[in-house]
């Protein structure tokens, strides 16, 4: 049994929506809400709270109220909260997915068209990239508690492997001693998607595109220099 919790993340209506969800005993309450940057900043810590005994949640709906990349990096800096708190938030969803560009209603969208070509926001490469990149297993992980600088840790129990997400949303680059407390292959995979925060993708040019390299200085401890205004995607290998 999926309920609903009203159209805001916050409020009397809220409230009481939740109160008679735990009331009814339902199993997921979906949740809606569209803010600005600011607001995603802010409350990454949003479910560190929630109970873990109550009904979790589905984020049915969510976006920061437009289409450029600073938007989407406040996106990503919430995605780890999700993803931290993946005990208590069991899906969650991204919207508006399709818009045609002669036709806007609403900002953002993830997915533009016209009659020849679709391309993909900023927000869609942030929403592909935690698809593509994730694991069986939250691992607990600390780092400086600033709303610009965020991250989240997961395991492949498959291989043992290590797959650390971090968004820098600051001006400044962000070097980072990173301490594992156990040898791993000198070798990561890196994706990174890095760009000026006001800029957009359109059907003639797409800026924010992902960007794959590898870097060779993984250890039990290294320290890796996060780029400004960037979400990135380490791949540590045993």
């Amino acid at each position: 049994m999926i309920s609903n919790s009203g159209p805001s993340a916050e409020g009397g209506t809220f409230d009481r929506a939740w109160e008679l969800n735990r009331q009814h005993d339902v199993d997921v309450v979906d949740e809606h809400y569209y803010n600005d940057p600011q607001w995603f900043l802010a409350n990454q810590h949003r479910y560190d709270s929630y109970d873990r005994n109550g009904p979790s949640v589905f984020v049915g709906e969510y976006a920061s109220k437009d289409e450029k990349f600073g938007n989407a990096l406040a996106e990503a800096a919430y995605m780890t909260g999700l993803e931290r708190n993946a005990d208590v938030v069991r899906m969650a969803s991204y919207a508006p997915l399709l818009a045609r560009s002669d036709s806007v209603q609403w900002l953002p969208d993830m997915i533009w068209f016209d009659d020849q070509r679709s391309w993909g926001s900023p927000n869609y490469e942030v929403q592909k990239l935690f698809m593509t990149n994730d694991g069986d297993r939250v691992v607990p992980s600390t780092a400086m508690d600033t709303p610009e600088f965020r991250q989240v840790v997961t395991r492949d129990e498959a291989t043992g492997g290590l797959l650390i997400k971090v968004v820098n949303a600051q001006p400044n680059p962000a070097p980072t001693r990173i301490d594992l407390g156990r040898e791993v292959n000198p070798r990561a995979q890196v994706t990174t998607l890095q760009g000026d925060p006001e800029a957009i993708n359109t059907a003639g040019s797409q800026p924010i595109r992902p960007v794959e390299s590898t870097f060779d200085g993984a250890a039990s401890s290294f320290t890796y220099t996060f780029p400004p205004h960037s979400a990135t995607f380490l791949r540590i290998h045993p």
